[in-house]
């Protein structure tokens, strides 16, 4: 079995792997859209150069955020960024995420929340073909959920239990209905 350190991804990780595993047709379509607008105004007429300002001040933010609430809202992404540790085994993988509990009426004078442990499971045949990054990899969840699972190298104590992790994770007998 091998287990991680308490660990989560910072909101500007988060939100690049989110734009990179779910919005790059959106930011390919925008980028087009604006560059072929800006020359158009130069070009043609001045008002297609304020639709592009329009496109970009008003239009992107808008399609940013129903980018989020759509994906970064989901169960499955959103684990990303809350305290969380992993477990892999032989066959499964279990994500236990760190909750604070109600308050403990035994607890010492402070009454500091006890912390309290939600577990999720997924077989590794829920995995897909995995993104490595500089010091993380990122393993998708396949459909239904279309979430990620962001595991970085410092949440392992050396790069042998890492590499070791992904292994497993990424069996060729295990995946085999998933590639495509």
């Amino acid at each position: 079995m091998i287990r991680t350190d308490i660990f989560k991804a910072d909101k500007k990780r988060f939100a690049m792997l989110l734009l990179e595993r779910h919005g790059q047709s959106w930011l390919f379509g925008g980028f087009f859209l604006f560059f072929t607008a800006m020359i158009l105004g130069f070009t043609v007429d001045y008002r297609i150069f304020i639709l592009a300002l329009l496109l970009v001040c008003l239009i992107a933010p808008a399609l940013l955020l129903i980018l989020y609430y759509n994906y970064g809202m989901r169960g499955e992404n959103f684990l990303n960024v809350l305290d969380h540790r992993v477990e892999i085994g032989s066959d499964m993988l279990s994500l236990f995420l760190k909750i604070k509990g109600g308050e403990n009426e035994e607890a010492d004078e402070e009454n500091e929340p006890q912390e309290e442990w939600r577990r999720y499971d997924y077989p590794f045949s829920c995995f897909g073909n995995y993104s490595v990054g500089k010091d993380y990899v990122v393993f998708p969840l396949l459909a239904p959920k279309a979430g990620f699972l962001y595991l970085p190298l410092d949440a392992f104590d050396n790069h042998i239990s890492f590499s070791e992790a992904v292994k497993r994770i990424s069996k060729k007998e295990c995946n085999e209905n998933n590639q495509g």
